[in-house]
């Protein structure tokens, strides 16, 4: 733009669609609120903010009901169909959070948005000396760019954007800005429903409007030199000189909308009121935004821009009172003793779907200030206990998560020793494997070419080697070459599975062989944190490094895990659930034939594959066992006929066999998977068989995308949960026994102790039993134990 004062105009409803459709519907709030359009229309703000530094802003909205342009048509946008109404539920929200920003909402009776825009562009440009800047998703405010006025046009989801001036213009659509008039007029638009002039299209509107000009120019040329124009579309224009004019009519954005109360001054430019912004977004849950004004807001935890201690632990009626115990304890060095009350795990405990469990966040939402002061922490202490208690979550706040804070402490403290040396000799050996299937992948390729590089290997994939791009999904540069797409393209050819193979191998190799003893503490041992605040379900996840996700299963995983090992004279021992996911689902699901499968001992994959396909558990095959292991897991995550061919050798027509018959022997599964679908949606929840929830307001969206999400989680968070509650349970019972090993991990079902060499066999068989009554259930908990001088061993 040239160095003169510029207005730039949001084109609200573009910009809101756009967004709706650019932007995931999974993005909600934790009370299920869809905020995807906020999301994109505040990052774009940002960038225009940021970017262009414009001396005014404005946005200019639709209002409901009809304009001018349904009066002079009454089938104008008559085949529209209603979007979701979570769309349209964005639009306050999105004024709102305009309004903190300083930012003015536009808008007149009886006009389109697109007429406010054309208005504003036309005053600035007449009356102010203003340039404009259009920010839009719809090509229809194009006709107004002129030598002041210019376009900002996203073409691809709300990332790509181009530029348009009058050039601009003149190259894209080899006609000037205001003939794009002329041309809707004759070729019409089918998502406004504007037939334009019957049987005229793009092509032949074109070629009419680059060569007389205008609509009005076409018909004085045909009334009065008719072979100028061929004969092909001199049948078409005969009599159709009212249809056209009414159309152009229809098309052409107007200039003069009365835009009542409104005065540039208001949309001139200045700091937002950071207060209220950060207000906005804490209840929006935008983190990033959050992050980026939080030191502006008032009342923040910061001054100065140096952010302030958390306030003290409170004694209240002899509770220690806190936020984030545990890092208390890190600075104190030391375990704190109980009772203690964390207020960031009893606003988690009460949503644990949420994402803000920062203090300033929690002290909005309970206490509508944000301080974060001591005082703030003591009335958050009396409003959460009353929640927790009318909620039924207190024994699981006061039994399970404070009694585990000190635990989870001292394993933080603890650590796992590393062997650097041994992952130094790993690192030389999948390097030089990475390597080998490098120059393999490019031998297959035909030429060299940067394995890591997506859009180099879409290029092989689908340009030398021209695969299939049927059903892979197109990203901003271009074809994906994401694994998902990587799957469905394995059988085609040989590279790809190699190329799988290689990025796995990489993935292991940056994230944990060449990481991991970067991070190992001056006592040679790693320290990871272990959080409770993190994952929906209640169980505990591992930040920095995270210590859950090294693949158990592969060859590289467990060569991995060998560089976990215990020092001199210790060994390690895992004490391991065997199946308690599935335990657990025959026990809520009430399924009789699974619980007696494990009274009795039984393998279970082996029982269900006997089961279905009708053998005796001695004549199972690999394969039969694998596919009933499929489905035993997989039923709980929402796994369909679909899914189950996907993941094993059957047909589509074989796993549908499998599958009603899989049902026919256990209906006491499907029964439990609608009746928890139901209860859901009529209670909003679900819960472990200790009382834990897990809130799903999706499950009221009118966006069936959600629901189904929603439907899934409903369906597996009972059986994930109460495993967390009962090997959090473990944990607190095995440090209550006060044995002489020292618990070093927590691995979803494993729990991974440091023990001296000679007493690890006696204290193995105290840990096993331990865990194995924690719980009285109707079917018995086994657990596996063993042990070794490294984790790979175990």
């Amino acid at each position: 733009m040239p160095h003169q004062k510029t207005f730039l105009i949001l084109d609200g409803n573009a910009l809101l669609h756009r967004a709706w459709h650019a932007l995931p519907q999974t993005m909600t709030t934790s009370d299920g609120t869809i905020v995807n359009a906020v999301y994109g229309f505040a990052s774009v703000v940002e960038k225009m903010r940021a970017d262009v530094k414009p001396d005014y802003m404005a946005v200019a909205w639709d209002l409901p009901g009809e304009t001018w342009r349904h009066q002079a048509f009454k089938a104008y946008k008559a085949t529209r169909v209603k979007k979701e109404q979570e769309l349209y539920d964005q639009i306050p929200m999105i004024q709102k959070l305009m309004r903190a920003y300083g930012i003015p909402s536009l808008s007149a009776k009886g006009f389109e948005a697109d007429d406010v825009i054309g208005t504003i562009a036309r005053r600035n440009k007449k009356t102010k000396g203003l340039q404009t800047l259009i920010v839009t998703g719809d090509r229809d405010v194009l006709q107004l760019v002129d030598d002041s006025t210019q376009a900002l046009f996203f073409v691809k989801g709300m990332s790509e954007t181009k530029l348009y001036d009058e050039a601009a213009v003149r190259e894209r659509f080899d006609l000037e800005p205001q003939q794009l008039i002329d041309l809707k007029a004759f070729m019409g638009d089918s998502s406004d429903n504007l037939p334009g002039v019957a049987g005229i299209g793009e092509k032949g509107a074109h070629e009419l409007v680059k060569e007389f000009g205008s609509v009005e120019e076409v018909f004085k040329t045909l009334k009065q030199k008719p072979e100028a124009i061929k004969s092909t579309l001199q049948k078409k224009l005969e009599g159709q000189k009212d249809v056209a004019l009414q159309m152009k009519k229809l098309v052409t954005i107007v200039t003069d909308v009365p835009l009542a109360g409104f005065a540039f001054d208001d949309a001139a430019t200045r700091e937002p009121d950071f207060s209220k912004l950060v207000e906005q977004f804490r209840t929006l849950e935008f983190r990033t935004f959050i992050k980026k004004y939080e030191q502006k807001a008032q009342g923040s935890l910061f001054q100065d821009g140096v952010k302030q201690p958390l306030p003290a632990p409170q004694q209240v009626n002899g509770v220690t009172v806190g936020f984030d115990l545990k890092a208390e304890m890190h600075r104190r060095g030391e375990r704190m003793k109980g009772p203690l009350f964390d207020i960031q795990i009893a606003a988690y405990l009460l949503n644990s779907s949420g994402r803000q469990f920062e203090l300033p966040a929690i002290a909005q939402q309970w206490l509508k200030k944000s301080t974060g002061d001591e005082q703030d922490l003591v009335a958050l202490y009396h409003q959460l206990s009353s929640e927790l208690k009318k909620t039924g979550l207190t024994k699981i706040m006061q039994e399970i998560e404070m009694p585990l804070l000190p635990i989870l402490f001292e394993m933080e403290m603890a650590g796992v020793k590393l062997d650097s040396d041994f992952l130094k000799k790993l690192s030389e050996k999948m390097h030089h494997e990475l390597d080998r299937l490098t120059k393999h992948i490019e031998k297959l390729a035909g030429r060299e070419f940067n394995v890591n590089s997506p859009s180099q290997l879409a290029d092989i994939l689908f340009v030398d080697l021209k695969l299939s791009t049927k059903s892979i999904k197109k990203i901003k540069t271009g074809l994906s070459t994401g694994i998902d797409e990587l799957e469905k393209l394995q059988e085609l050819h040989p590279i790809v599975k190699l190329i799988m193979q290689y990025r796995e191998s990489a993935k292991l190799v940056s994230t944990y062989v060449d990481a991991l003893p970067q991070l190992v503490a001056k006592d040679g041992r790693l320290h990871t944190t272990f959080n409770q605040t993190i994952a929906a379900t209640g169980r505990l996840s591992s930040t920095n490094p995270n210590l859950q996700n090294i693949p158990v299963r592969t060859e590289a995983g467990r060569e991995i895990r060998k560089a976990f090992v215990a020092e001199p004279g210790n060994v390690l021992l895992s004490a391991d659930y065997s199946q308690i996911e599935l335990r657990i689902a025959s026990v809520i699901a009430h399924d009789e034939p699974f619980m007696k499968a494990f009274k009795e001992g039984a393998d279970i994959h082996t029982r269900t594959a006997a089961e279905v396909w009708g053998v005796q558990e001695s004549e199972v095959t690999k394969e039969q066992r694998y596919a009933a292991k499929a489905i035993n897991f997989g039923i709980l995550y929402g796994m369909g006929v679909r899914s189950l061919a996907k993941s094993t050798n059957l047909s589509q027509n074989e796993a549908r066999e499998f599958l009603d018959k899989y049902f026919e022997i256990h209906p006491a599964i499907q029964e439990y998977i609608e009746r928890t679908k139901q209860q859901a949606h009529q209670d909003g929840f679900v819960q472990t068989l200790f009382g834990r929830r897990r809130y799903l307001p999706e499950i009221h969206s009118g966006v069936q995308m959600l629901v189904a999400g929603a439907e899934r989680m409903a369906v597996n968070m009972p059986m994930q949960g109460t495993q967390a509650d009962i090997i959090k349970m473990a944990m607190i019972k095995v440090a209550e026994a006060k044995l002489e090993a020292r618990l070093l991990l927590q691995v979803h079902d494993e729990l991974v102790f440091e023990v001296a060499e000679k007493q690890a066999p006696k204290i193995g068989e105290e840990i096993r039993r331990i865990m194995s009554a924690v719980v009285k259930l109707p079917v018995p908990l086994v657990v596996d134990v063993a042990i070794g001088k490294n984790w790979g061993q175990l």
